[in-house]
């Protein structure tokens, strides 16, 4: 979605972008320590001891009226004897708390303070990320003024061709950056990044790739420029855009079904007769169905709406692809996935400058291939968007900030057709692929159209993704 207002969020938000929709989740709070010794409301036992000691002695009927000791909360030392029920927020940055002598006091919240508990608020970042990590000696911050490249399953990073961070897990020395394969709810993993800060300079793109969700834990970042987790040819070795952001799932090859829970089905091969479109792959909306009669099967809804565990988009189908005369299956293919992103500041995110560059946050997924031969094949099915995170207690975002996880558009049928176009960094959908005497492939998914466009076959030829 393209966010056209300047807005900042406080109080533990948590934006949740899911294959074009988002969802913002429940608030954590932080647990004061001001709970109350529930034997002596002051802290102080010896007033209890003081009491016992001076009943015992009878004789002395002055000594009886320590007793009130006993019952009097501060001992006489000018608390007011309160209790955690006490506790309440004077502002919205200021709770009242009681401690432990049993007076209260005021406590200052930085993120605010929720009146429901009451307690200030603070961070608890998703999927089980432990927020401690933050804490290490040795951990820098990066400034990302160039164009780099990380990867997720290995913890490395390049710029300009050149190592910013060694391959390994822990703490690497020379970039200051924690990386790690961390476990989520369901048992896979996500690669974790540790960093103390991130700034991405204006016109600067971090293109992620690998097999693993990417996990970003910092305490402040800032996104002048683009932090892009969509398919791509990164991420596997054929370079094609079957490939998917990094944990998403690639798409079909011709005659074959896209991968990942939601993943288009492939058309029919047929050479005596029509062949059909894959299937668009879903993810946060339904995929199309692909073009023609028997076109393949619409990807279907699936995951989470706080993307708990951390999952990506999945593959459209691929084309029917007649055999008899040609064995290619780089025909039709299905576009990959797009990939997941969690990015957790424990003290603050912004998203966007001044600057009219492009800058924000994508998951887009691929679109489906064409037939590029002269062998009518059907269109193969675009890939669906991925899953995006932000998260932090306070989070600023520009007029202009793009944050998309769209889906890719299907790829036009018969010969000599039109890829489909990869999700686009809008609120517009991905147009299917189209040319004259070909078969329209269906648009991506989008905040614009979450209702899904099916391919067609009104060319009376090869049906479309």
């Amino acid at each position: 979605m393209r966010v056209s207002f300047v807005t900042v969020l406080y109080a533990a938000a948590v934006l949740v972008f899911l294959a074009c929709s988002f969802d913002p989740a429940g608030l954590s709070e932080a647990a004061t320590d001001a709970d109350v010794d529930a034997m002596d409301k002051d802290g102080d036992l010896f007033d209890v001891v003081d009491a016992v000691t001076d009943v015992t002695d009878v004789t002395d009927v002055t000594d009886v009226t320590d007793v009130t000791d006993a019952v009097d909360a501060d001992g006489g030392d000018g608390g007011t004897g309160c209790t955690a029920a006490d506790n309440e927020c004077l502002d919205y940055y200021t709770l009242n708390v009681c401690t432990g002598t049993g007076e209260m006091i005021p406590m200052n919240c930085p993120y605010g303070c929720d009146p429901s508990v009451p307690t200030c608020f603070q961070l608890t970042p998703s999927n089980g990320v432990d927020a401690s990590l933050i804490m290490q000696p040795g951990l820098a911050g990066w400034t990302l003024a160039t164009d780099a490249q990380l990867m997720t399953d290995t913890g490395e990073i390049l710029i300009n061709g050149n190592q910013y961070r060694v391959p390994g897990t822990g703490l690497e020395p020379q970039s200051g950056i924690y990386y790690d394969v961390v476990p989520m709810s369901d048992g896979s993993e996500a690669g974790l990044f540790v960093m103390d800060s991130l700034t991405i300079l204006s016109g600067v793109t971090l293109s992620v790739s690998g097999g693993l969700p990417l996990i970003l834990l910092t305490d402040t970042t800032r996104i002048a420029g683009v932090i892009d987790v969509s398919g791509t040819s990164l991420s596997c070795s054929n370079a094609n855009r079957t490939c998917p952001g990094p944990g998403g799932f690639r798409g079909g090859d011709a005659n074959g079904d896209g991968s990942g829970p939601g993943a288009g089905g492939d058309g029919v091969d047929d050479y005596f007769s029509d062949e059909t479109g894959g299937g668009g792959a879903g993810f946060g909306t339904a995929g199309g169905q692909g073009g023609g009669s028997d076109g393949g099967s619409a990807g279907s809804l699936y995951g989470s709406d706080l993307c708990e565990p951390l999952i990506g988009g999945s593959g459209g189908g691929g084309g029917g692809h007649g055999t008899l005369t040609s064995t290619s299956t780089s025909q039709g293919k299905g576009g990959g996935g797009g990939g997941a992103v969690q990015i957790s500041a424990l003290s603050y995110l912004e998203v966007g400058s001044m600057d009219p560059t492009l800058c924000g946050v994508l998951a887009n997924g691929q679109g489906g291939g064409a037939n590029d031969s002269s062998y009518e094949s059907g269109g193969g099915g675009g890939g669906s968007g991925g899953a995006i995170i932000l998260e932090a207690p306070r989070i600023h975002i520009y007029m202009g900030a793009v944050i998309a996880a769209n889906g890719g558009g299907g790829a036009a049928g018969r010969e000599s057709s039109s890829h489909g176009s990869p999700g686009l960094p809008s609120s517009t959908p991905a147009p299917g692929g189209s040319c004259s005497g070909c078969n329209t492939g269906g648009d991506g998914g989008s905040a614009e159209r979450t209702v899904p466009k099916n391919g067609d076959n009104n060319e009376s030829g090869d049906g479309t993704g």
